[in-house]
């Protein structure tokens, strides 16, 4: 009988504390900065990138937050992936980067103009959202590809 109670107190347990660990409710974080962030993504709950201020670009593991060598100190305002070793950060004064999972390197825009915003739907479809048109090599959403706008990955 002793056994039977210790074994559904166990099992009550078990099933109470994803419920309570993960209600789905917002806590805050440390960061590990105190740079202000502008863009977020990740491919899973243990594999987050966030980026803003200086060049700041943070990675969460699932555990903690980390501070990652941008090699840059532009702002970057956004940041967007296929998976987490294939990243791209963008920013200030048309900085692009990539992350391969090891790294970050820096990727020619051929713009100086502030990029806000990436959205990459594959390895070989990225698409750098800026300020402005440029007619015949961008849609009408500001959106430039990199095939047709001179972003070579």
């Amino acid at each position: 009988m002793k056994i039977k109670s210790l074994t559904k107190i166990l099992l009550l347990i078990l099933f109470l504390i994803p419920v309570s660990t993960f209600s789905g409710e917002w806590v805050p974080m440390n960061s590990g900065t105190t740079n202000t962030l502008y863009g977020i993504w990740g491919s899973s709950s243990m594999d987050v990138f966030a980026v803003g201020y200086g060049g700041t670009i943070l990675h969460y593991d699932g555990v903690k937050w980390s501070v990652m060598n941008s090699g840059t100190t532009k702002y970057l305002l956004g940041v967007w992936g296929s998976a987490g070793t294939d990243v791209f950060a963008v920013g200030e004064a048309g900085t692009i980067l990539h992350f391969d999972g090891i790294d970050w390197s820096p990727m020619e825009s051929g713009t100086t103009l502030n990029l806000y915003d990436v959205e990459v739907n594959n390895r070989d479809s990225a698409h750098f959202k800026s300020t402005i048109l440029r007619a015949g090599e961008c849609d009408a959403k500001k959106s430039a590809r990199v095939e047709s706008c001179g972003v070579k990955s």
